[in-house]
């Protein structure tokens, strides 16, 4: 695998590769993480990656980050998806107010937050804050969060995305909510909120969040959490199923070594080989083609220098293309695969569900980013509901 070998967190999840690979079926029966894949995600500080280190967090750059996620979605899609967006979260808390991470992360630094970041809530004004209602599907990992970012507007500014941090107590998790042909094992249920007080501390106008464009609001801030939000957040969403893509070539391979048909072993299969060599190839090419991306983004940032806007998009066009390209490699496979896809209890075939329904999370969505950066080629505005941050002026290619 295309992974860096000094990695001391890839290092810690091969370590316990069998266990995360045998309790990936369990997961996927629960209809959420197991607890045993909890205790050593947890155990190894995974989530905390992004964290800062004055609440117990490893403040790691976004290559050491991304390469864990990738690993560990290799492994169980349901663990590395719920890794990578459930650790992603603390990256943004590290940028609110230090009361605000106190309350998250002052009691417990292993305190998990979920989210679904789409502007499905509504906020009325109230005296200090807004009473906030609404209903959120796919809060991944929700089961082993005590916290979470909802999105949602002020009603009287439905134009400004908002992001609201609310505790555990004031939502609700519908439990029957998630009956999913994949990624079961993420356990991405709903979410209900009631009339909830917020206060305006913990009320995020979300384009406040870091956005790659240096200003004086940097000051005293680390490299990290200066990297804009629409490459960081999608990366790891792109990472995460680039893993399950992995782990799809990898169960299969694993099944092909001792499975053969009426016409001899599959390892043997000119059709099962070129398949399999082609998949592997697109998918390690695509996770550095990624990587690529989110390295320029950090040595832009880390140089007290702007993330351009035409850079952003190049970025995202790359991110959309690389999990296209990896599942339809993975779907050459498939069509190889003949018994070893339709059994549900089957390892490739889990891996497979996983990944068809990861691929279609709308941060992969390729169409629109493509169409916007053609259209910025030859000259055409961005598209408003192309979203990679605000920016002091457009950017030339």
């Amino acid at each position: 695998m295309p992974v860096s070998q000094n990695n001391p967190f890839v290092a810690s999840i091969r370590e316990h590769a069998d266990e995360f690979r045998a309790e990936a079926a369990e997961s996927e029966k629960l209809g959420r993480l197991s607890d045993r894949s909890v205790k050593l995600i947890r155990s190894l500080g995974l989530v905390r990656m992004l964290q800062p280190t004055s609440f117990g967090g490893h403040e790691a750059d976004p290559q050491t980050f991304l390469e864990a996620m990738y690993e560990l979605a290799s492994l169980s899609g349901a663990a590395g998806w719920v890794g990578g967006v459930v650790g992603l979260h603390p990256w943004e808390i590290a940028q609110l107010p230090k009361a605000v991470q106190h309350d998250i992360w002052g009691a417990d630094p292993d305190t998990w937050i979920s989210s679904p970041f789409a502007p499905i809530g509504r906020g009325k004004p109230a005296d200090g804050g807004l009473v906030v209602s609404g209903r959120w599907p796919f809060a991944s990992g929700t089961d082993h969060c005590s916290w979470a970012i909802l999105g949602g507007t002020h009603v009287d500014r439905p134009d400004v995305p908002l992001h609201f941090i609310i505790p555990k107590d004031d939502y609700e998790i519908d439990h029957d909510s998630w009956d999913v042909t994949g990624l079961r094992g993420t356990g991405s249920k709903d979410l209900t909120v009631s009339d909830k007080f917020v206060p305006e501390e913990r009320i995020v106008v979300a384009d406040s969040v870091s956005h790659g464009n240096a200003d004086e609001s940097w000051e005293g801030l680390a490299p990290l959490y200066r990297m804009p939000f629409w490459v960081l957040f999608p990366a790891a969403i792109a990472v995460s199923t680039l893993g399950i893509a992995r782990g799809t070539v990898d169960a299969y391979q694993r099944a092909v070594q001792t499975n053969a048909s009426r016409w001899g072993r599959l390892s043997q299969s000119p059709a099962q080989l070129t398949a399999l060599a082609s998949a592997a190839s697109d998918i390690d090419a695509s996770f550095l083609q990624v990587l690529d991306g989110v390295n320029r983004s950090f040595e832009s940032v880390s140089a007290g220098r702007s993330v351009p806007l035409a850079e952003r998009l190049k970025i995202r066009r790359d991110q959309v293309r690389a999990v296209r390209r990896s599942f339809d490699a993975v779907f050459g496979l498939y069509q190889e695969a003949g018994s070893l896809g339709i059994r549900s209890s089957n390892e490739f075939s889990r891996f497979f569900r996983d990944l068809s329904v990861g691929a279609e999370h709308h941060s992969n969505s390729p169409d629109m980013y493509l169409r916007g950066y053609s259209g910025m080629v030859f000259g055409q505005p961005i598209p408003p509901e192309i979203r990679i941050g605000p920016a002091p002026e457009r950017d030339a290619i």
